[in-house]
């Protein structure tokens, strides 16, 4: 209301209201590394895509420049992470409460483009996004998200490379409890060639004992003693290493 009703008196200070609660929220929602805090990356999607609305009305009106600089940073940090998590062949894994199903290859593209918009200066998003018709292919191998705990392992970026994708939530306080972060910490995920080898088995509900059941440690790729599930997730990086041995 701040920035399309500007006759009103008081435009201003709506304005300033709103821009303060909602880069507030930005980094409230997000991990210093740009992932959302919920550990769940179609909500993070969900979430990137509100700012990015935001984003667009304030560029297309001028005011882009009154919000801080960490308001675009933080979002191209979030882009990045959606574009490093998804699969060479542009899908997704059932990562927590992620239905992979509902991320397709129309939706995810849609959303790197937008990403574009924001950032056109990053040609290895914009080659992801666009399918290497634009940009520079990406050369990353190893890339870590260490304040959140998700870490990308890989030999490429075309459809027959293999990736790896390893979840270790740094989740102390337990927000994906009642959230959407599974006590799966450990969990690795493994694309080769289009195929998935190691599928997230991710939930079939948001409540009754099939949820339970799915967001148990026992029904994701890692391993327990006496099948327990991980009460205190708590990943930390320790060392990261790179060898062309």
């Amino acid at each position: 209301a701040g920035i399309l009703m500007p006759e009103f008196k008081k435009s201003q200070e709506w304005f300033e209201t709103g821009k303060t609660a909602i880069t507030a929220q930005l980094t409230k929602q997000f991990n210093s590394d740009g992932v959302h805090n919920e550990f769940d990356p179609s909500y993070h999607l969900g979430a990137v895509a509100n700012f990015y609305d935001i984003y667009k009305v304030a560029q297309a009106n001028g005011k882009l420049d009154s919000f801080p600089s960490d308001y675009v940073e933080y979002l191209r940090k979030a882009a990045k992470f959606i574009m490093d998590v998804t699969y060479p062949d542009y899908s997704m894994d059932n990562i927590n409460d992620t239905r992979s199903a509902r991320m397709t290859k129309s939706v995810l593209t849609r959303n790197l483009r937008q990403y574009c918009e924001m950032f056109p200066d990053d040609e290895q998003l914009k080659w992801f996004a666009y399918e290497g018709r634009y940009g520079t292919r990406p050369q990353s191998t190893l890339i870590t998200y260490p304040v959140s705990g998700y870490y990308i392992m890989r030999n490429g970026w075309l459809s027959s490379s293999t990736m790896l994708i390893h979840k270790n939530c740094y989740d102390p306080d337990r927000k994906g409890l009642s959230g959407h972060n599974h006590p799966d910490n450990g969990h690795v995920m493994l694309y080769v060639n289009g195929r998935k080898f190691l599928p997230d088995a991710g939930t079939m509900s948001y409540s009754g004992s099939d949820y339970s059941t799915y967001r148990s440690t026992e029904m994701h790729n890692t391993l327990t003693r006496n099948r327990a599930n991980i009460a205190k997730r708590q990943g930390k990086l320790l060392k990261t290493e790179t060898s062309t041995g």
